[in-house]
């Protein structure tokens, strides 16, 4: 909180960024999902 508030360079998710809850997965389940979100952001299979 005290970071995302501060008067100076506060720390937040920049404006395209993408929010992937990890909590319930796997490794392979995470790198899955990135793939997917850089694939999806990239253009690629286009």
């Amino acid at each position: 909180h005290l970071d995302s508030t501060r008067a100076v360079s506060p720390l937040r998710p920049a404006d395209d960024s993408v929010l992937v809850d990890t909590s319930e997965l796997g490794i392979d389940d995470v790198i899955g999902r990135l793939l997917l979100v850089v694939s999806d952001r990239s253009g690629a299979g286009q």
